[in-house]
């Protein structure tokens, strides 16, 4: 193991230990205290207790030296460049606020992230449990993200910390694209402009602040390339080892992993093909360690639906099933073409364009496309999951062209991280089937180019044109930063003509339906009133957005325990026990014949107590 300081800007070893130790407790302690059904506050301060006095045993004895190396080498990396620290940090700060001050509140924190977190805590365990077919993810999703929110919301017995892992992941991806730049010999100016590019990026500040995985598994993929770089270096069994946990936990954390690290992974095959014997092994080393983290969640979906990532439906509706030239070539033009989407206009000649090739190349242009979205690119463009980043967009364009013209240190080195990096998206963008959302999907690709990026432009271009263009990069980041769709600092009427108010000013509760609609928020507060009415404290659930209800039956000190149910309520009411059913928006297709008003917000539908005994109806519609 390597720490040479004067050619590494941190003593890493370390670290990175530390934070592969801690990722693996958090998957080790989860699973273990889910199988006792024990995933409650008491046992999780127990165990953490045990893994952070196990992890000074093993750590504390260095980590003052290392803060005081990473003290030093931070200062020197922005001495005589006040100004470019003081916006990062401003960045950091600001989203840190925002992070900690606002609800999960998106489509997906609402649908399936924090629903999974709160039936687990509910359950004391990550067992699954029934849910109906539109459903199915907060099932089979990846989960890792989710078992540290679950672990939090039990300490703090909220949801205050639920956007924190996404914000550590923003910050620790900034450390490592600094550590990847100076892997591949960048000199100080060059890493600066990396982190500005990377601090900058519209889709990473407003992924920052809500309650999903896309930081978290950047910042593993990050890390796997680092060690990758390292590796060339010692070739140890050690680094086998961190290797493979941080290969495990990224796939454990979300599906889009499984197009980046393997072409990484193969990357690092690569550079072991000279020693066969030492490649069988570390090979060896790496894929029982990744296994083993993702064992148990495999295990649970190969019980659940036959197959260890997901259930034939949902990979059908998201993969691409054909791979001619014609179609990849369309899903590949269509998803960069989301990169080049413009503040409150989109780009219009963008898409006449990606229209014209299509129809030059005669394919059908929705033809790949996810469900039944026509292609378009979004003119939302403050909305944390279809931001385009079109200006970095050009930066890595021009960065790549650059490259093989440029005098750069460590070339061969840089050629073969480029060419991994360029891999995965092109394997990102063929198998992934085109929606317009997908620019959130983008972000491992876009901060792992952010290294490439500080080093080309540094080399390049001199100083004051390269002060200029991060300026320019700071000022782009200003509607994310300030004026987001779900979370805004300032109103988005202000920008946009319509919009959120502040969160600054708005009630914690109303911003909870920022994304699905405020019009819902009635439907809910009614739903616990009138269950808290009729006495009821066991009820079937049949909606989209089950999380609110968990929310407000805590705000109002109800004891209501929630039952995700099947598309067949009737029986699952029998089996289960409950005293109502309740169906939200989508969940209303279920309703059983002839009950309820399929026009309203809500149904819900008391059950008669000799439903356990008969199978009765429901009773009247409240």
């Amino acid at each position: 193991m390597r720490t040479d300081e004067k050619e590494h800007l941190f003593e890493v070893p370390l670290l990175v230990d530390i934070t592969l130790f801690f990722g693996a407790a958090i998957v080790g302690i989860t699973e273990l205290l889910s199988l006792f059904h024990a995933l409650n506050a008491p046992w999780v301060v127990f165990l953490w207790s045990i893994v952070g006095i196990a992890g000074w045993l093993f750590f504390g004895k260095k980590l003052r030296k290392q803060c005081r190396s990473f003290l030093l080498n931070t200062r020197n990396i922005l001495r005589g460049e006040a100004i470019t620290a003081i916006l990062i940090g401003t960045i950091l700060f600001v989203t840190f606020a925002i992070a900690l001050s606002t609800p999960p509140n998106t489509y997906d924190s609402l649908g399936y992230h924090m629903t999974r977190v709160a039936y687990w805590v509910q359950h004391q365990s990550v067992a699954h449990y029934p849910a109906p077919a539109p459903d199915l993810r907060q099932l089979y999703m990846p989960p890792l993200a989710e078992y540290l929110i679950a672990q939090l919301s039990l300490l703090t017995d909220s949801d205050r910390l639920a956007h924190m892992p996404q914000w550590l992941a923003f910050a620790g991806s900034l450390f490592l694209v600094a550590l990847i730049a100076r892997e591949l010999g960048a000199e100080r100016k060059a890493v600066r402009f990396a982190l500005v590019f990377a601090a900058t990026l519209p889709i990473g500040i407003l992924q920052s602040t809500n309650a999903t995985a896309t930081h978290t598994v950047t910042f593993w993929l990050l890390m796997l390339a680092y060690l990758i770089l390292r590796d060339r270096c010692s070739q140890s069994p050690a680094n086998a080892l961190r290797i493979g946990i941080v290969l495990g936990l990224s796939l454990l954390t979300k599906s889009n992993a499984y197009f980046f690290a393997p072409v990484l992974i193969l990357w690092y095959a690569i550079s072991l093909r000279k020693r066969p014997t030492r490649l069988l092994r570390h090979t060896l080393i790496v894929g029982s360690i990744a296994l083993s983290l993702n064992a148990a969640h495999y295990l649970r979906n190969i019980e659940s639906f036959g197959h260890f990532l997901a259930p034939e439906r949902d990979r059908a509706i998201n993969i691409n099933t054909e791979f001619s030239p014609a179609f990849v070539a369309s899903n590949i033009l269509k998803n960069a073409s989301l990169e080049t989407g413009l503040l409150m206009v989109g780009n219009p000649f963008a898409e006449r364009t990606v229209q014209n090739i299509h129809a030059m190349m005669h394919v059908e242009l929705d033809h790949t496309n996810a469900a039944s979205r026509g292609f378009n690119i979004p003119i939302t463009q403050t909305h944390e999951v279809s931001a385009g980043n079109p200006f970095h967009s050009l930066l890595i364009l021009l960065s790549v062209m650059s490259v093989p013209l440029l005098s750069l240190p460590k070339k061969k080195q840089h050629y073969w991280y480029l060419g991994a990096i360029l891999g995965c998206l092109v394997i990102t963008w063929s198998f992934l089937r085109w929606s317009p959302y997908g620019t959130r999907l983008h972000m491992p690709f876009l901060m792992l180019a952010a290294p490439s990026v500080g080093i080309a432009f540094a080399t390049a271009i001199p100083g004051k044109w390269l002060r200029f263009i991060a300026a320019f990069l700071y000022v782009t980041a200003i509607p994310a930063l300030l004026f987001s769709d779900l979370n805004p600092i300032v109103p988005n009427t202000l920008l946009m003509g319509k919009g959120a108010p502040s969160t600054l000013t708005t009630d914690r509760w109303l911003q909870y339906f920022y994304d699905i609609g405020p019009k819902k928020q009635a439907a809910y507060e009614h739903a616990i009133d009138e269950l808290m009415r009729m006495e009821c404290h066991k009820v079937g659930v049949l909606s989209h957005y089950q999380y609110p209800l968990f929310v407000r039956a805590k705000q109002m000190g109800a004891d209501i325990r929630f039952v995700s149910m099947t598309e067949k309520p009737l029986p699952f009411a029998q089996q289960e026990h409950l005293c109502a059913l309740l169906f939200i928006d989508e969940g209303k297709k279920y309703l059983p014949a002839g009950q309820g008003d399929p026009d309203g917000k809500i149904v819900l539908l008391p059950v008669q107590e000799s439903v356990s005994g008969r199978g009765d109806s429901p009773g009247t519609v409240l």
